[in-house]
């Protein structure tokens, strides 16, 4: 049968006569007392005999007809995945054959396909049947385009006026019931496998666009597929105001974090933009896409809209080059410069990166940007000030800590008591980001920054982090954060002459010992402790551990940039230096309940109550780790609360799995404010970060025992939550994949030779309210993949030598 399948699929057109008898063969073999691997051999012959078939021999009729009965027994049969699949190919090829059967009775089949495949999307137990169904979907919405000559022949049969009405509303609303409603529900649900089957499918419907008129008709799918994730956050935004959040976030420790974005339905926007449309476009059809895209980037409110039209303009300005276009450059610079004060830390990642790439496409804008960004820093600093004063209004709980994903005021808590203080804080944050971004970008452009600009960097941060203006302990955090943003960039910009010198890397170093060391040590424990006690200490909480964490991302920046590329002044001696700063903060996440678990003290009090006696009681149990090698008592256990981030490509896109430990000792409060537990998480993997990236692990012995029991917590299953098997097996797969020799990457558990993007959107498991890129990465070329500055950064593998 498989000979006869091939000899059909390539001469068809010479068999019509016997496609009868084939057809009839192929219901023989899916006969009930046929074997499975037999039946989906028959379902293969079928499908190439209809697709074979032009729609109007006269033998059209019976064989679609009799196809029809194979697609719906086999689609409803849940036993055999395979067979699920052989009979949505059947459904396909009787689309790319015109379809006349489906259209027969007003439609009633084709509506009858429609809901049978769309329900095999929800119940499918393999991720090849999805896909299956959502290709079959994506065919039957090109099957119901005007210029398909079945569907026309349909409509002009039709003699009642009611009916022919029915059918045209029928075929007109199938791109929006095939391909625009199973993405939207399943980006309300977060599901990733129907996300990423629907992202293929929109490819699929993609290829069938009218090659006569191919440049416009992509241009306007892109933009529908954009305009899909603002029906899709409005349907998000509802449930939550219903009180019924996605089941996703339930395992989410920084949903609370969300700014209403949808990370996962981001990155299969985006993909099929990168995939489907921008490649196969000429360069006068990306120039109207790039036009298209900063329209929509102005328009829209919602962030998953914005930061995949962001995504969109950054990759058409690295592929186009220099754009000479005035107007296109305009619109650009004002969507993105608009967007630097947003309230979703995604939407001022994205918006920084667009402006770093629209730099490299116009080199004079670089040194008009970087001023204006680097002004808007001091500025939003002096507005901060004002805004903090003492006279100002009194400390409330802040207007982010609301625990919903998408709420009246998103982003990152960081303590602001009122909306007008939050958009201040967001704006320095997002300038912070554009200057850090253009930094990094400048090694790229062909005319560079300005010295006076670079130097005005350092010493800005400098400022911002030893002298802030602000005396608010919330408003000296979020200066403070922005200044270590500013030195984390420049620090992996890595400039000689900025960076060289014992001295200068002493002051650097100093600037690091202000959030880190002993003393602030204790003013974190302090800080957490009072957690307990309401939302505000909890706010309090979560700002104090958010701008350590930025620290230790500038710090992460220096051991890449400065210590990575050879500029250190004495390197043991300053790896030595650096490690007694991380091990007093090392040391109060491990002794301490709230820091130690967050995930723990994020749940409901008797929830967390009873985790933590879990926890205590494991805790006595002998550590098979026995003791540190600095001779101390190892810390007890650690637990590990997941979750994700967005990139997709670009800044949508980062993965990031936050670890915590029990304490030996302390009391059983735990945060009342999921923010704290959130930013508490974070600044675990932040710290770990470090320790990866630090090099002579000799240098540092005396920490060993306490990162060894951080990190395997969740391999002994200790603790308030471990790590959910989906991002396990993205982080495994993302390490054998940079291990594996390239020669040996057939051992990994991907396909040879299929897309780096499709590979990346397989293994995608971001979620909202996840860790952002670093800083220092928003600057990265957006058309190299979704690899990050940071894994570029890092020395190369001996085995590929």
């Amino acid at each position: 049968m498989d000979v006869l399948s091939h000899l059909t699929s390539s001469l068809g057109k010479y068999l019509a006569s016997s496609t009868v008898e084939s057809m009839t063969i192929a219901a023989k073999a899916t006969d009930k007392s046929s074997s499975n691997r037999m039946k989906a051999a028959g379902l293969r012959l079928a499908a190439c005999v209809v697709e074979a078939l032009p729609y109007l021999d006269r033998n059209t009729p019976a064989v679609q007809a009799e196809a029809w009965k194979l697609f719906e027994r086999h689609v409803k049969d849940r036993s055999s995945d395979e067979l699920r699949a052989a009979g949505a190919a059947v459904l396909s090829a009787m689309c790319h054959a015109g379809g006349s059967f489906l259209w027969s009775s007003t439609g009633y089949y084709a509506e009858e396909a429609l809901r049978l495949s769309v329900a095999g999307l929800d119940d499918a137990a393999s991720q090849s049947t999805r896909e299956a169904l959502a290709a079959a979907l994506a065919d039957l919405a090109a099957c119901a385009k005007p210029s398909n000559p079945a569907l026309a022949a349909a409509l002009d049969a039709e003699k009642k006026p009611a009916k022919r009405q029915q059918l045209e509303k029928l075929a007109s609303g199938m791109f929006e019931a095939a391909l625009v409603q199973p993405f939207v529900d399943a980006a309300v649900q977060g599901d990733k496998d129907v996300l990423t089957a629907s992202a293929l499918s929109w490819s699929a419907y993609a290829a069938a666009v009218d090659p006569a008129n191919a440049a416009d008709g992509l241009v306007d799918l892109a933009v529908k597929a954009v305009e899909m994730l603002e029906t899709a956050h409005k349907a998000a935004a509802e449930l939550i105001a219903k009180g019924q959040p996605a089941a996703s976030d339930q395992h989410n420790i920084g949903a609370c974090l969300a700014g209403g974005e949808l990370p996962a339905a981001s990155a299969a926007v985006i993909y099929f933009i990168r995939v489907s449309v921008i490649r196969h476009l000429p360069e006068p059809g990306q120039r109207k896409l790039l036009a298209a895209l900063a329209r929509a980037t102005s328009h829209a409110i919602a962030s998953p809209v914005i930061v995949a039209a962001l995504e969109g303009c950054g990759v058409l300005l690295e592929i186009l080059g220099e754009v000479h276009d005035e107007a296109a450059i305009k619109a650009v610079e004002n969507a993105a410069m608009s967007k630097l004060s947003a309230s979703s830390t995604a939407v001022r990642h994205q918006a920084a990166a667009v402006l770093a790439a629209l730099a490299l496409s116009s080199p004079p804008l670089l040194a008009r940007l970087f001023g204006e960004c680097l002004e808007g820093v001091e500025t939003f600093c002096q507005q901060l000030m004002l805004l903090a004063a003492p006279y100002n209004k009194p400390r409330s709980v802040s207007v982010t800590s609301t625990p919903a994903a998408g709420s009246g005021h998103p982003g990152t808590p960081r303590g602001a008591p009122d909306s007008q203080t939050k958009h201040c804080i967001d704006g320095l944050h997002g300038n912070a980001l554009a200057v850090g971004a253009l930094l990094v970008a400048s090694a790229r452009s062909a005319l560079g920054a300005p010295s006076r600009l670079t130097r005005s960097v350092f010493w800005i941060a400098k400022r911002m982090v030893s002298q802030p203006y602000c005396s608010s302990p919330w408003a000296v955090a979020a200066e403070r954060e922005a200044g270590y943003i500013l030195l984390g960039c420049m620090c992996a910009a890595a400039a000689p002459g900025l960076l060289t010198g014992r001295e200068k890397q002493q002051q650097i170093l100093e600037l690091f010992s202000i959030a880190l060391g002993p003393a602030a040590a204790e003013a974190l424990t302090g800080a957490t402790a009072a957690a307990a006690g309401g939302d505000v200490a909890g706010t309090d909480a979560a700002v104090a551990c958010w701008w350590r964490a930025a620290a230790l991302q500038a710090l992460s920046a220096y051991v890449l940039g400065v210590m990575g590329k050879g500029y250190a002044e004495d390197p043991a001696q300053q790896v030595r230096l650096i490690a007694s700063l991380l091990t007093p903060l090392l040391e109060v996440i491990c002794n301490t309940p709230h820091l130690a678990d967050p995930a723990t003290a994020s749940l409901a009090p008797t929830a967390a109550a009873a985790a933590q006696a879990t926890s205590a009681a494991a805790a006595r149990a002998p550590s098979p780790a026995g003791t540190a090698a600095s001779g101390h008592p190892s810390p007890r256990p650690t637990s590990t609360s997941s979750g994700g981030a967005a990139p997709a490509p670009g800044p949508a896109a980062t993965t990031a799995t936050a670890n915590g430990s029990a304490a030996s000792v302390g009391a059983g409060a735990v945060f009342n404010s999921p923010v704290a537990a959130a930013a508490a998480a974070l600044l675990q993997m932040r710290l770990l970060e470090v320790f990866f990236f630090l090099p002579g692990a000799q240098f540092w012995s005396q920490c060993h025992g306490q990162l060894l029991q951080l990190c395997c917590r969740q391999l002994t299953g200790v603790g308030g939550s471990r790590v959910l098997p989906e991002y396990a097996s993205a982080v495994a797969n993302s390490s054998v994949k940079h291990m594996l020799n390239s020669q040996d990457a057939l051992l990994g558990p991907w396909l040879p030779g299929r897309d780096m993007l499709e590979d990346e959107l397989r293994t995608f498991v971001g979620e909202p309210g996840g860790p952002q890129q670093h800083p220092w990465e928003v600057g990265a070329a957006f058309t190299k993949g979704f690899i990050t500055y940071s894994q570029a950064l890092l020395p190369p593998d001996d085995t590929e030598t």
